[in-house]
């Protein structure tokens, strides 16, 4: 993967990680300005958009599969946790995520079983 690709990907995590910790606050300032708030409670959706950037690549990209292999690790974490807030914020039951927390640990070990998969190593 070149430096420019992971720099790229880093900063794209740094600030989606800046705007879910600010997003009351983001919240407040459009309220302010008469934007509808509800349309906030799909947040998740940057989460599930950015793993889309680290598995598209993984599954029509043509360098080798070794190379690719490394972003189906986030990226499957990225996509459960996003898919898992988004069912709790657009139902308001955030009381699930005591047993949702489960998701964490199965996408850790989802991600590499599927990188073990494609480079033909299953675990």
């Amino acid at each position: 993967m070149s430096r420019t690709l992971e720099l790229t990907v880093g900063l794209m995590l740094i600030v989606t990680g800046i705007v879910v910790l600010s997003s009351t606050w983001i919240g407040e300032w459009f309220a302010q300005y008469g934007f509808d708030t509800d349309l906030f409670t799909w947040w998740p959706m940057l989460l599930v958009i950015l793993s889309l950037f680290f598995l598209i690549p993984v599954f029509v990209s043509r360098l080798s599969r070794r190379l690719r292999a490394g972003m189906v690790i986030p990226g499957v974490m990225l996509l459960l946790i996003g898919l898992a807030l988004l069912y709790t914020s657009l139902n308001k039951l955030w009381e699930e995520w005591a047993t949702l927390c489960t998701v964490v640990p199965f996408s850790l070990g989802l991600g590499p079983s599927i990188t073990g998969w494609l480079t033909d190593r299953p675990a």
